[in-house]
């Protein structure tokens, strides 16, 4: 009596093709492939392709809507063992980050490369105008020739030399300590001359310093809520998790925000924004609160004391990083 080879009984429709196990549905529940049949249309091919981002009940507009709408309900979903549904957390933050981060090289890309607003002042666009006058004639200045030429000193003003003479590090030496002053003032030279010629290029070295100092900032704010926290007994894996999901929203809103001018009519557009960012330091409040399940007076209190420190941690990490992006020229 012929027996069937074993491996082409596994292509039964009893069985799934990937790993021989039993069905029991559209999906199997060893390895949880689809049984979805692979010689079909083109068209369902690519309605397969899309339909986890544009299907309503998927997992990327289930979390999208509790990211945006539901502080710390992503946080408490994940705590409670709930998380089939949603995006992982890491994944999240690496979407996320990765869409903010690129619209914004998009917008520095394409903003006016000619255009800085110094020390204050109004913002004014460095232009090159042709010596061919407004009537045609060579030579003669045209309005917008006058015009620049009528405000000399709005155009780029930045000081001739910034010294470093007062700077000392105690455990430097003299000779040391000289070396450093002269890196930094040729530095310096450096940046002023980018300010003056390519203002987007100072702009573009900020948004390629931002993402690692975010990211490496994540775990110490998950330390500190570990430490704001401590008698809650929770792990410091689920402080992270609340972090990471914070930081998440903090990128898709700013990223929301960015967009809104584009998207919204102008007389609109101002108070959506608005209301956008007004949201962020409410959605930051609430998310502590439905998470951490604690009294209104202390969870306020520990909002403030980890928004302080946190500004504080980014504004020092984002202070280190320039100096070293100066002193990298």
């Amino acid at each position: 009596m012929n027996q069937q080879p074993k491996n082409q009984s596994m292509n039964t429709k009893d069985n799934c093709p990937n790993c021989g196990a039993i069905l029991h549905g559209a999906f199997c529940s060893n390895c949880g492939q689809s049984q979805k049949r692979t010689d079909r249309f083109l068209l369902s091919l690519i309605n397969e392709a899309f339909e986890d981002i544009f299907r309503i009940d998927s997992r990327a507009w289930r979390t999208t809507y509790g990211l945006l709408f539901k502080p710390g309900f992503l946080s408490t979903e994940y705590f409670a063992g709930r998380r089939a549904r949603y995006i992982p957390p890491l994944r999240l933050y690496v979407i996320t980050s990765l869409a903010f981060f690129i619209s914004l090289s998009i917008f520095n890309f394409f903003s006016d490369p000619d255009t800085l607003q110094v020390n204050g002042e109004d913002t004014v666009a460095v232009e090159a105008v042709s010596s061919a006058g407004s009537d045609g004639s060579e030579g003669q200045p045209s309005e917008v020739t006058e015009a620049a030429t009528d405000q000399p000193d709005k155009e780029v003003q930045v000081d001739d030399e910034i010294e470093f003479e007062t700077l000392t590090l105690p455990f430097l030496s003299d000779e040391k300590t000289e070396q450093l002053r002269t890196i930094l003032k040729r530095q310096s030279i450096k940046l002023r001359e980018m300010l003056e010629e390519d203002p987007a290029e100072f702009g573009a070295i900020l948004i390629d310093l931002a993402p690692p100092i975010i990211f490496l900032l994540l775990p110490v704010f998950a330390l500190l809520l570990k430490i704001a926290y401590v008698f809650k007994g929770m792990f410091y894996t689920e402080h992270l998790v609340a972090a990471v999901h914070n930081q998440c929203f903090l990128y898709l809103v700013l990223l929301i925000f960015s967009f809104i001018p584009l998207l919204v009519p102008a007389t609109w557009s101002g108070w959506i924004q608005f209301v956008t960012g007004a949201w962020i330091p409410v959605y930051m409040l609430l998310s502590l609160k439905n998470v951490y399940r604690q009294s209104w007076p202390l969870t306020i209190l520990k909002y403030v004391v980890l928004t302080v420190s946190y500004l504080i941690l980014l504004f020092c990490g984002m202070a280190a990083a320039v100096l070293v992006g100066l002193l990298t020229l």
